[in-house]
């Protein structure tokens, strides 16, 4: 849900686990309607349950604030990741500001990004997903936030949008030589 109550969704799927859905394609679930959110689930295992976990944690929170926590640490175990966070936009600052991170990403003092700004600000404006082998690397981290970004970390990040707007980023980020494929982030 956005700030407004609004359906929400993050630029990715549970790839071979669970995907993101609308409400009117879940209608058949009585908290659906409520939450405007759900996870489809297919398949077992442990995929299976960590898709449940995710839909859980989303289910029982009442604000945006209260599930971004849950959707990010349920979302880098799924990936195998402790590294992560969610930035949200901000209008009245116009920039993205962090909203909950973990990992190396807790270390980094809070960055203001504006749209188009850095990874986060050009995911943010473009909609589009940005899989980076390394972030400390990668071309689109700004100079000045560069030193601030620990070497040996890639990963990606992706939109969150409303049905209306992007409203914000997500990062995850895995220890090289560990990387994030094409496959997980679709």
């Amino acid at each position: 849900l956005d700030q407004d109550g609004r359906y929400a969704e993050v630029g990715f799927t549970l790839a071979r686990h669970g995907a993101l859905l609308p409400p009117e394609q879940t209608a058949q679930l009585p908290w659906a309607a409520r939450k405007g959110l759900s996870i489809a689930q297919w398949g077992s295992g442990e995929g299976a349950g960590q898709a449940n976990r995710i839909s859980t944690a989303l289910r029982v929170a009442e604000k945006l604030e209260d599930m971004l926590p849950g959707l990010l640490d349920e979302t880098l175990e799924l990936l195998g990741s402790g590294s992560g966070s969610i930035e949200l936009y901000d209008p009245a600052t116009s920039a993205l500001k962090t909203a909950v991170s973990r990992g190396w990403f807790a270390q980094v003092p809070g960055i203001r990004l504006r749209p188009g700004e850095g990874i986060a600000g050009t995911v943010f404006q473009s909609g589009e997903a940005i899989l980076a082998k390394e972030f400390a690397s990668d071309p689109h981290v700004r100079d000045e936030t560069r030193p601030q970004v620990p070497s040996g970390w890639g990963g990606i990040c992706v939109p969150i949008r409303s049905s209306q707007a992007s409203m914000g980023v997500m990062f995850i980020s895995v220890r090289l030589p560990r990387q994030i494929t094409r496959d997980e982030a679709n």
